[in-house]
């Protein structure tokens, strides 16, 4: 469990970094896939921008509870990792919102 929750937030840490710098180009695989987003590479990058904030945040919560999962107990992480999950769902639904947000600006 520890070893997932460390590779998601480290993987989702360093996209949103890409996407901060603007250097995430568009694609369909990573990133926030909306169809304003998508509209242009402009939109895309601006959008990105705006929601990498977010999804930084995202990806550090992952991997702070992925390094607390070591010392855990086994029922402790599992009563922590919904709310946790919870909380990434939201703050990437804040992200989007945000990114599309940018755009219409």
């Amino acid at each position: 469990m520890a070893v997932t929750f460390l590779i998601a937030g480290s993987g989702l840490f360093y996209v949103a970094n890409k996407m901060a710098r603007g250097q995430l180009p568009m694609n369909s695989w990573v990133g926030l896939r909306t169809p304003k987003l998508m509209a242009s590479d402009e939109a895309w990058i601006q959008g990105h921008k705006a929601a990498s904030g977010y999804l930084k945040f995202s990806g550090s919560a992952l991997a702070i509870f992925g390094v607390l999962c070591l010392f855990l107990n086994e029922s402790f992480i599992g009563l922590i990792s919904i709310p946790v999950i919870i909380l990434v769902f939201i703050v990437t639904v804040l992200a989007n919102q945000k990114a599309n947000a940018a755009i219409t600006q």
